[in-house]
């Protein structure tokens, strides 16, 4: 497993909340992006080999995965008041960002590993595992958000 780079060259929650939600939505997404590249490029190889199934299960996560980009896109709300946020809390939400960052790795590794052969027999249970990496990265990235909202200002 490889070390996590999702906070490099990032100093925390701890001054402009807004700022610096801004870049490491950024940072997620990029990481979210590499892994929807990787599908559609199984996407386009079980189309031109006519696997329905494959293809139905890849247009499933496909449209996941969309989805799951324009929710982290998507601009709060409110504004986040210019303090930052506990210690705390700062720790948790790092946490949160490394898991997903990892997910969204493992996930391309799972894709990586895919032959998308006619006796590759395996795959659909390969997305059903991506399937459930990109469930748990979305229930993360929930719960960053309300950790998150402890400091918007509402009014």
């Amino acid at each position: 497993m490889a070390q996590s780079t999702i906070h490099a060259n990032f100093g925390g929650y701890t001054h402009n909340v807004e700022e610096t939600d801004r870049i490491m939505r950024e940072r997620i997404l990029q990481c979210i992006k590499n892994l929807h590249e990787k599908n559609l490029h199984c996407l386009q190889e079980a189309k031109t080999m006519g696997r329905e199934k494959l293809y139905s299960e890849i247009e499933t996560m496909h449209k996941r995965l969309e989805k799951f980009e324009q929710e982290i896109r998507k601009h709060p709300v409110a504004s986040f008041k210019f303090e930052g946020l506990s210690e705390s809390d700062n720790e948790k939400i790092s946490m949160i960002e490394e898991k997903i960052e990892r997910l969204a790795s493992e996930c391309a590794d799972i894709i990586d590993s895919l032959s998308c052969s006619q006796v590759d027999t395996h795959i659909i249970d390969q997305y059903t595992r991506l399937a459930s990496h990109l469930r748990l990265a979305e229930r993360l990235y929930h719960e960053r958000m309300t950790i998150l909202k402890k400091v918007m200002m509402f009014g």
